[in-house]
């Protein structure tokens, strides 16, 4: 009857922690790997907004 609570005991600890290793490698990946393409957005969203809007068959 004993093995069963060590059992239990070990399965919630693996539980956890592949959920722990899960979400740090979620969070590893978007850190590092996002991080660069963040400054990227950064400077086309600027540039669109520091230009004039452009419409489209409209004579200036």
């Amino acid at each position: 009857m004993e093995i069963y609570g060590v059992s239990n005991i070990l399965a919630v600890l693996t539980g956890i922690s592949i959920v722990t290793i899960g979400c740090l490698i979620s969070y590893l990946f978007q850190k590092n790997l996002f991080n660069k393409y963040r400054d990227k957005v950064r400077n086309e969203v600027d540039k669109a907004r520091s230009e004039p809007p452009v419409i489209p068959n409209k004579k200036v």
